[in-house]
Parts: structure tokens; C-alpha cells; sequence
């Protein structure tokens, strides 16, 4: 009979060692999988670091290209196209190739495609 009671006894523990132990495992899970997303976030939030970085000092020569007398004409000049008395502005445009001439004419398909309208 004392057999019988240790017997069941060891099985209770196995039984409570092994509920602890899945309990343990599935906590160990969800820990490691919310640190493989805060360490996915934080390679994002540096990348982005990174790149408003470059952005913050293209910004800044900028500014600084426009606090003086030069760069704020010419900054004027590039957006609104305008000349000092006394200056011409010259404006080129793109030769006329004969692609826009082939474009007027129909295509063969274009002919198909009309008988059946």
C-alpha cells in the first residue's frame, strides 16, 4: 500500500513538473518573439534615423546656401526664371524630333482597329 501511495505520489510531481515546464516554455516563447519585433523595430527606427540624418544636413547647407546674397538669387532665379535690368533670359526648348511627326500619322494597327469601329 506504501508502494501504491509513492508511486502515485511521483506521478503527481512528474505531472506538476511537467505543467510547470510548459508553462515556463510558452512564457520563454512570447519573450523571445517580442524581442526578435523590438529588435526588428529598432533596426527600422535607425534606418530612419539614418536617412532624416542625411535629410536634416542636405536641409541645413541649404539654409545656409540661402542666408547669403548669392545663393537666395539664385534661388530666385532657378524658381521664377526672372533677370536683373539690363539681363536677358534665354530659354531652349528640345529640338522636334521625328517621333512627333510619326505620332500624326496612323498606325497599321490603329487602321485595324478602325474598320472595326
Amino acid at each position: 500500500m506504501w508502494r501504491e501511495k509513492k508511486k502515485i505520489l511521483k506521478i503527481g510531481v512528474l505531472f506538476l513538473i511537467l505543467i510547470a515546464t510548459v508553462f515556463i516554455s510558452r512564457s520563454t516563447w512570447s519573450i523571445y518573439q517580442k524581442n526578435n519585433i523590438v529588435r526588428e523595430k529598432r533596426n527600422d527606427a535607425t534606418q530612419e534615423f539614418l536617412e532624416l540624418s542625411g535629410r536634416h544636413s542636405e536641409l541645413t547647407s541649404y539654409i545656409d546656401g540661402l542666408q547669403s546674397e548669392r545663393g537666395l538669387e539664385e534661388e530666385v532665379r532657378k524658381k521664377f526664371q526672372v533677370s536683373k535690368p539690363g539681363e536677358y533670359t534665354v530659354v531652349l526648348l528640345d529640338p522636334v524630333t521625328d517621333d512627333k511627326v510619326k505620332s500624326d500619322e496612323e498606325s497599321l494597327w490603329e487602321k485595324i482597329k478602325s474598320w472595326f469601329q
